[in-house]
């Protein structure tokens, strides 16, 4: 049997956090080609959920395959069952990648070693950076870029685009300190 757990995702609901077990498959049962991070014997319940977990806190949408679009090579001309995810094509694939191995480190060697953790234990997954957006650049920074490229009136647009499109999404911190 294998058991594998992946990152929660920390919102104003609370703590969820994917957690699995999947009998032991082949490559050649599964379908799958080309998994470098992911266990080559895992289930299509499982994928579906670190894919759906991923597209969440990135605040990619689900939608017709749009947001597997981001990673994966395809079309949304095409049915969803057709799309190259084997293709390392998009450089936005390999990023990913290293991401997951990453939260995969951090959840399984380092927050492991702190001791009395509470319970549930909370773990880090895409969302605990990225919020719900691709980018997981802070505001402050984001704002900081936007005067430095192009002054005080760059700035103010993009806060307040940014403020109108992500406010009440938990995605950026617009307290009055910030």
């Amino acid at each position: 049997m294998f058991s594998m757990r992946w990152g929660g995702v920390v919102g104003i609901a609370g703590v969820a956090a994917v957690v699995w077990t999947a009998a032991p498959a082949t490559a050649q049962e599964n379908g799958y080609t080309n998994l470098q991070v992911l266990p080559a014997d895992i289930s299509r319940a499982a994928l579906g959920a670190i894919m759906l977990q991923n597209l969440q806190g990135l605040g990619l949408p689900r939608r017709s395959g749009e947001g597997c679009l981001h990673c994966h090579a395809g079309s949304t001309d095409t049915p969803r069952n057709t799309g190259d995810y084997a293709s390392d094509e998009k450089p936005a694939k390999a990023r990913a990648r290293v991401m997951m191995a990453m939260v995969r480190d951090i959840n399984e060697e380092y927050l492991t070693q702190i001791d009395d953790r509470i319970a549930p234990t909370l773990e880090v997954g895409c969302y605990t950076c990225h919020a719900g957006r691709i980018d997981p650049t802070p505001l402050t920074d984001l704002l900081l870029q936007e005067y430095e490229g192009g002054g005080v009136d760059a700035m103010v647009r993009t806060y307040r685009a940014t403020r109108a499109r992500y406010f009440a999404a938990d995605a950026y911190d617009f307290r009055v300190g910030t």
